[in-house]
């Protein structure tokens, strides 16, 4: 990535905040340092793990990507690898996409529920993505 950095019209509004926790100042210095951070959420006896990217609508115009159920080290890189690829150009709601993990091929889809996680950036909306594995 070297000395480049990222910028949008939220992470400069939430930059001058000078009361903002620790935890959002450091989410802010992520985005504009990689463009955005992937936030990881443990599973419970109900819910199971998911992670979502905090930064791409802002910093690209793009939605903001979750995935559900995934370990959390795949998860974290496979929303950088997306992420990776939509700045490249890549319209990723179009095929399936080899190499984001692994030897699965990701299929990514809109995500309209307003009952779920999305609801919270109603917004930008977010991207799922659904793992294919194909055995050789």
């Amino acid at each position: 990535m070297g000395d480049e950095k990222f910028s949008g019209k939220w992470l400069s509004r939430w930059k001058t905040v000078e009361d903002a926790s620790s935890s959002v100042k450091k989410t802010l210095q992520r985005v504009e340092d990689f463009g955005c951070e992937v936030m990881l959420i443990s599973a419970d006896r109900v819910t199971p793990s998911f992670a979502y990217t905090v930064g791409i609508f802002d910093v690209i115009s793009m939605p903001e990507i979750i995935t559900v159920g995934l370990q959390s080290d795949v998860s974290h890189h496979a929303l950088n690898e997306a992420f990776q690829r939509m700045r490249s150009g890549f319209d990723l709601l179009r095929g399936r996409h080899p190499g984001i993990v692994g030897d699965v091929d990701v299929e990514f889809v809109q995500s309209i529920r307003s009952d779920s996680i999305t609801s919270c950036c109603a917004q930008t909306g977010f991207t799922t993505a659904k793992m294919y594995r194909f055995f050789k």
